[in-house]
């Protein structure tokens, strides 16, 4: 065998290692044989071999050695059974030929020619023929002899196999036509056969290397990156990351090796460290993050015992108890795991991106090595003095080595400056500040001049997210502010958060840039409430702070928040009026999404709890604004146009009673009066106007709060054609309703309106329709006439979360309407049924889900300012539990006046209001009780922990009516 190149992490060559000499050793007790076996006959050996090395490879990674040991340890394997697969073709050739028709070996490419094989990866090499060929047809025999005695047995034992037979020439050939064999054969080495012509192939590839068009290349794997990053969302701070080719992967790390390869020849990242383009440090960093990432992923590979590299978040806690994280608490276990990922995945991004920028940089004259030869910058060429620094070429650049050293501060300063001068960071001032971060001391946090500098960055509006982000990205941002460092790479276990907290808050940040931007029709209406503010840009300082309590313990961060931005804020010298308001929102940050979800937010009395609480406009806009990009930054999908629904309408009622002075239900009597003109103007509809004027008479002012003339034109629309199907109809078809269906796309659901006579139980039942339909409820609202007409409003989606388009749906629904509200028919033996048929329930049908552990809860608390009893569920979203709680408050006696449900990836979080059926007794405290029984026993069952997420209280605010 010849000598392997060095891998990554410089290990020694296999040959070299002590466990190639016992693996070795194995092979020849168990497979060296002294003539050639068929390979069906020599099976039983092969596998056994490979269970007791596999057996090993696993004892190795139980007692935690390093990941790229069992990764070389895996290679090794491989080497010893392809060499004695060789050996025994070659035998079994040469008992029937004088002598083999060509040279012949075997040579690993990619990650087998580095050494470096996680359990289940693939094994890539090159069959390389070469020298004199006997005749052509004795060639190809001897191709299909190779082939059979040594690839089939490797597929026969299920490994995955990529392979290529080239000569060496077809081998440079190849590279030259597709830049991944090019990166693949760059790091190549013997496994066996002639090692003379394998020593020829290396020598001409370097060659082939050398005079390729380098700066090609490097554009190449530059783009290639980039491309690669973007589809993972361009951060490591994922819940469900890949370790192979995520951000901040094993995938960063190798590409600075290729990288280095092509431009210098360096072949592993301790030759790049010896020319000094990694620091001590930083080299560190690298080593210790890679092997921690083959660590990882040998466990994955392990525990699936297949090649996965996605870490989900079903596999964090065994990943984490195997990877030597015992914590018994199994949220704490994942969250001191994934933040050791974390970090190592952002020290490598961080290390490997201003790599491929170096890399990138045309070497110059002068001292030092790699892409620290630069020319002093002494003036002129285009070059200017900014402040400090200097300008060339639309980047930044220092010109005195000793400028953070002298004075500190400018670690701080020269983020204003490249974003007041719109300049971006030279790739050598970014490695200038990376190892100059720690010069920041506590005492720097308030100098004046920092501070000054840090908050006029948060004063370019539209403009803050992008040097914040690079401010946090090279370790500035929590040096500054150590508060906001223990948010970094801090993992939220909340069944609606995606990032951690760190990437949250910048993501919260970005969207305000968006909002100001407006390039998105759909941020004017944002732009314009927060822009009537007396200072629009400070809403950057708050999104900043808002979270920063949770470096402290999720639970209660909003009020840990408070007194640890009061320290942040004194330090920074905001004036007091703007910390009174800023303090306000990061206390109440979550107020109104909560009070929105919990809520009828077309209540003219539930606003002006709300409005008694807020009690200034600025802070409703600040707070507003807040809310909406605190939601979008929290996952992609999470806000939706059924929550900005429910956030404008709560915006604009509470602006309304804050402004006019509590005339909310003046305004909805003119409402009321201007509806009623404009119907007039159109002729009431061609109606009686006995019939018009009795819709009117016979609902309260609130009904119209909300609805155009048009909503209530429909609704009389449909008043009238139930009532004409009344005079039609006798016996149990009297108690059919008319249902209208309305898509409204922009908004992503369906709008199903409902008339006919109210009734107990008929919100339970029209909820089991919608569920044995396949139909998921987000809201309804119902306004009963005197005449007990009902108009009930049902927002709904189909089982991808979109409006329902499907006539087949619509018609299902009607079926199941008729079946539980005219033939009075059970659903519940019809939904238990389809409980245990899931791929037929909406569950079934939903799209996957993050699997977070959920701990069911139930509150049921008096309001006594909007005189209900508000029921709240915490539950893991389930077939037909909106059915079941329905059902049993009905039978509770008690009527359901308004209903919000919210499911966010896979849990339920339901509010009821309620009152007595006949609306003259009170609930009492002992049938609140009995209530909660009976619900909980409904929810009872529900697996996994409770979530710490900062609401795990869910009365919390009932008793303010927030």
């Amino acid at each position: 065998m010849g000598r392997c190149r060095e891998t990554i992490l410089l290990m020694k060559p296999i040959e070299e290692s002590p466990l190639y000499r016992r693996v070795r050793l194995h092979g020849r007790r168990r497979l060296g044989k002294d003539a050639y076996i068929e390979p069906a006959a020599y099976m039983k050996d092969l596998q056994e071999f490979l269970r007791l090395e596999r057996e090993m490879l696993m004892r190795y990674h139980e007692k935690r050695d390093p990941g790229w040991k069992v990764c070389q340890s895996y290679a090794i394997m491989i080497d010893v059974l392809l060499t004695f697969l060789f050996d025994n073709a070659v035998m079994g050739w040469l008992d029937t030929h004088k002598d083999l028709p060509m040279n012949f070996a075997i040579v690993a490419n990619g990650g087998y020619g580095r050494g470096e094989l996680c359990p289940h990866s693939d094994i890539d090499f090159t069959l390389l023929y070469g020298g004199r060929l006997l005749s052509k047809a004795a060639g190809e025999e001897f191709k299909e002899w190779i082939t059979r005695n040594v690839l089939y047995p490797l597929w026969d034992m299920k490994f995955k196999v990529g392979h290529a037979s080239r000569t060496i020439k077809e081998s440079v050939e190849a590279a030259k036509e597709d830049i991944q064999t090019k990166t693949s054969l760059m790091q190549s080495r013997l496994v066996c056969g002639d090692g003379r012509l394998a020593k020829d192939f290396l020598e001409k590839y370097a060659e082939f290397l050398g005079k390729s068009n380098s700066e090609e290349y490097l554009v190449a794997r530059r783009r290639d990156q980039q491309e690669r990053r973007k589809k993972y969302l361009d951060t490591v701070f994922v819940q469900e990351p890949d370790i192979k080719n995520g951000v901040g992967g094993l995938r960063d790390v190798q590409n600075i090796v290729w990288m280095a390869i092509v431009k210098f020849g360096y072949q592993n990242l301790r030759e790049i460290r010896k020319a000094k383009l990694l620091q001590k440090g930083e080299y560190r960093e690298l080593v210790d993050a890679y092997d921690f990432l083959l660590s990882v992923r040998n466990e994955l590979h392990f525990q699936n015992q297949r090649p996965t590299d996605i870490l989900t978040l079903d596999k964090q806690p065994e990943v984490a108890l195997s990877l030597g994280y015992t914590h018994k608490n199994i949220v704490k276990r994942v969250e001191f795991f994934m933040r050791d990922y974390y970090t190592h995945a952002r020290n490598v991004f961080n290390l490997s991106n201003a790599l491929e920028k170096h890399f990138l940089i045309p070497e110059r004259g002068g001292k030092g090595n790699g892409f620290f030869r630069y020319h002093r910058l002494d003036g002129g060429d285009g070059i200017e003095k900014v402040d400090a620094f200097i300008a060339k070429d639309g980047e930044l650049d220092f010109d005195e080595e000793d400028i953070f050293e002298r004075d500190p501060v400018q670690l701080v300063r020269v983020f204003r400056i490249a974003q007041k001068n719109n300049l971006a960071f030279g790739a050598r001032l970014v490695r200038k500040i990376q190892e100059s971060k720690n010069l920041l001391t506590p005492n720097h946090g308030a100098d004046d001049r920092a501070c000054r500098a840090f908050r006029a960055m948060l004063q370019e509006a539209g403009h803050v997210y992008p040097i914040l982000s690079q401010m946090h990205d090279l370790g500035v941002l929590g040096r500054f502010i150590q508060e906001f460092e223990g948010l970094t790479c801090l993992v939220q276990h909340e069944y609606y958060h995606r990032y951690t907290a760190d990437f949250h808050t910048l993501e919260t940040i970005r969207y305000l840039d968006m909002v100001f931007m407006r390039k998105d029709a759909r941020h004017q209406k944002f732009y314009d409430r927060l822009h009537h503010t007396n200072t629009p840009a400070l809403l950057y300082l708050i999104l900043l702070l808002h979270d920063v309590g949770k470096s402290k313990g999720i639970k209660g961060h909003a009020e840990t928040g408070v007194w640890m931005s009061q320290s942040i804020l004194d330090r920074l010298g905001v004036p007091m009026p703007q910390q009174k308001l800023v303090l306000f929102i990061v206390e109440h940050h979550l107020a109104m999404s909560r009070f929105a979800q919990k809520h009828d937010v077309e209540d003219p009395g539930t606003c002006q709890i709300f409005a008694d609480f807020i009690k200034d406009a600025d802070l409703l806009a600040y707070l507003y604004v807040h809310t909406y990009c605190d939601t979008q930054g929290t996952a992609p999908d999470l806000w939706s146009g059924f929550k900005e629904s429910l956030l404008d309408t709560l915006y604009e009622q509470t602006r309304r009673l804050l402004q006019e002075h509590g005339a909310l239900h003046d305004f909805a009597a003119e409402q009321q009066e201007s509806i009623r003109e404009e119907i007039r103007q159109w002729g009431d509809l061609g109606m009686q106007r006995d019939i018009v004027d009795g819709h009117f008479e016979t609902l309260p002012p609130r009904y119209f709060m909300n609805l155009t003339a048009d909503d209530v034109a429909l609704h009389l629309r449909k008043i009238q054609e139930f009532l004409e199907h009344v005079q039609r109809r006798e016996g149990p078809e009297l108690l059919m309703p008319v249902i209208h269906w309305e898509e409204d796309v922009e908004k992503g659901f369906s709008i199903v309106t409902v008339v006919t006579w109210d009734r107990p139980g008929l919100f339970y039942r029209l909820a089991g329709a919608f569920t044995l339909a396949g139909l998921n409820i987000l809201g309804t609202r119902a306004f009963s006439r005197a005449d007990d007409i009902t108009i009930d409003t049902f927002n709904v989606v189909d089982a991808n979360g979109g409006p329902v388009t499907d006539s087949s749906v619509k018609d299902k629904f009607l079926v199941e309407v008729r079946r539980t509200l005219v033939d009075l028919e059970r659903m519940l033996p019809r939904i238990e049924d389809k409980e245990m048929n899931p791929k037929q329930s909406l569950v079934g049908m939903r799209k996957k889900v993050l699997l977070v552990p959920v701990h069911p809860k139930v509150v049921v608390a008096r309001e006594h300012t909007l005189d209900v009893v508000i029921v709240e569920v915490q539950a893991k979203d389930s077939y037909g539990l909106l059915y079941r709680l329905a059902r049993a408050i009905s039978h509770a006696d008690m009527d359901i006046v308004f209903v919000r449900l919210v499911t966010e990836n896979s849990v339920a979080m339901d509010t009821f209001h309620l009152i007595r059926k006949e609306g003259t007794m009170v609930i009492t405290e002992g049938e609140m009780k009995d209530l909660q029984v009976v619900l909980e026993e409904i929810v009872k069952g529900q697996e996994g922990e409770e979530v710490l997420s900062g609401e795990e209280d869910a009365d919390a605010l009932i008793g303010e009516g927030i």
